[in-house]
Parts: C-alpha cells; sequence; structure tokens
C-alpha cells in the first residue's frame, strides 16, 4: 500500500483527513508541532484502521524544520500517492500593532512551508505509476482582503490561487491537484488566532469531520476546488460579485479589534 503526508495532523481537519485516508486503506505520514498528541493521534489510527502510521514532530515556521520533514520523508523510501498540506494558522489585529515575528512565523507556514514541501516531494508522487493526489488547504478567506486578518487572507489567497494554476500546469502527468476552501470550522483555529472575543467567527463554523470528509471525497473524484457548505459557496458567489469595498467593510465591522 502506497503512504500519503499529512501536515497539521495531531487535531482537527488535518486529524480528520488522516482518518478519512486511513479508512480507506492509505498508510500514512503525519507531521505536527505537538509530539505527544501526535503520538496518541498515530498510535489511536494505527490502532483503530491497521494501517501503517509514522509521524514526525515539526514545527513548520522554522525553515529548518522545513528542511528536516523533507529529508524524513525522502528516507522513508515509500511509495508516496497523497500529499495533504493543511498546516496553516491566522493572527488577528492591525498589521502595524501585532509584531513582525508573529505574521512572518504564520506566512513562513501557511505559504513558504507549503510551496516548499510541494516543490520538493513533487519528483516522490511522480516516482510511481499510479495517480498521485495532492490536497493544498486554502481558505475562503482568500477570496476576499480582510482588515484586521489581512495577512492571513493574503497567505490564502496565494494557496488559492498557486493550487489552481499547479493543478493546470500537472494536468497531464497523472497527478491530480484540489483545492480545499473552508469557511469557519470547528477547531482551535480560533483559539490560536486569538478570535474567541468575535461571535461571528464560530456561528457558522462546520465540523472538523465534515469538512474532512468532503475534502478527500473530492480529492479522489479529482475536483478542481471543495468548498464545503452551501453558505460557504454562496458567500463566495456574493464576494466574487459585489464590489470589494463594500465585502471589506462588512468584514471589517466584524474582526475590527475592539
Amino acid at each position: 500500500m502506497r503512504y500519503a503526508l499529512v501536515t497539521g495532523a495531531s487535531s482537527g481537519i488535518g486529524k480528520e483527513i488522516a482518518r478519512c485516508l486511513a479508512q480507506r486503506n492509505w498508510n500514512l505520514l503525519l507531521v505536527a508541532r505537538n509530539e505527544e498528541i501526535l503520538a496518541q493521534t498515530s498510535s489511536e489510527l494505527h490502532q483503530q484502521y491497521q494501517v501503517d502510521v509514522r509521524y514526525l514532530p515539526a514545527d513548520l515556521s522554522e525553515s529548518a524544520e522545513v528542511d528536516k520533514l523533507i529529508q524524513w520523508v525522502r528516507h522513508q523510501q515509500i511509495p508516496l500517492g497523497v500529499l495533504v498540506n493543511n498546516a496553516g494558522y491566522g493572527v488577528w489585529g492591525s498589521f502595524d500593532t501585532l509584531s513582525w515575528q508573529a505574521q512572518q512565523q504564520m506566512l513562513q507556514v501557511n505559504v513558504m512551508a507549503l510551496l516548499q514541501i510541494t516543490h520538493s516531494l513533487l519528483p516522490l508522487l511522480q516516482a510511481d505509476k499510479e495517480p498521485a493526489y495532492i490536497l493544498q488547504v486554502g481558505s475562503l478567506a482568500g477570496y476576499l482582503p480582510l482588515p484586521y486578518f489581512n495577512l492571513y487572507a493574503a497567505s490564502k489567497a496565494l494557496v488559492n490561487s498557486f493550487t489552481r494554476a499547479l493543478a493546470y500546469e500537472l494536468r497531464s502527468r497523472n497527478i491530480y491537484v484540489t483545492l480545499l476552501a473552508p469557511g469557519a470550522v470547528a477547531t482551535r483555529f480560533n483559539e490560536r488566532a486569538g478570535l474567541n472575543d468575535i461571535p461571528a467567527a464560530q456561528r457558522y463554523a462546520h465540523p472538523a469531520d465534515m469538512v474532512a470528509r468532503a475534502a478527500v471525497d473530492g480529492l479522489f473524484k479529482r475536483k478542481a476546488v471543495v468548498m464545503p457548505g452551501f453558505s460557504n459557496r454562496l458567500m463566495a458567489r456574493l464576494v466574487s460579485c459585489l464590489p470589494k469595498s463594500w465585502s471589506m467593510a462588512v468584514a471589517a465591522r466584524i474582526y475590527k479589534p475592539q
């Protein structure tokens, strides 16, 4: 059996995507920051689904840790058939009041790590004659400039655009690329971003397992984009039609710090 690599795999969407892949008899390579939780997740998935699960604790906000991840995957000498770049997070607040280090680290995880991992592991995905799959986790936030969440939205706009373009480039190489663009999801994302005091940030959150099932189903159906939830698809359509100034004004009222 081939292997699937999932980053940000210890909890939330990443853990549920790993579960969905294990249910489909994929062996797993799991990566996340917290070694204790990652070990528990790996043991749980191995015991429940009887697949091989290997894990690596790594903080992708450090470029050296990204290099370590890539070397670790290469040293496994296993057939890699799925790459899921799920690791990512947001920081909330005015651009000038947030520390540059916090914003730079977020961009490292959301953008640079995703790009480097994809670029470095494409040769492994192409090594097998079987179809290979890449799932990049973007966001509904990437469809609109978001005041007070600006660099997060910008990072996801890059992921959204890059993923669609990469899918076109790889269309004749038996590698299928899917963009997952969820709206709010019931995970620890809001807690880490500092959004707990904004009710609207959780009001329409979808369960992580529902989002993961839609993502994995869409991936193997070779869909270009998976956007779980009718309300999110409607929002994306409205954002594309309405003047950006209107949409940003609404978003600013939601996310402006008190």
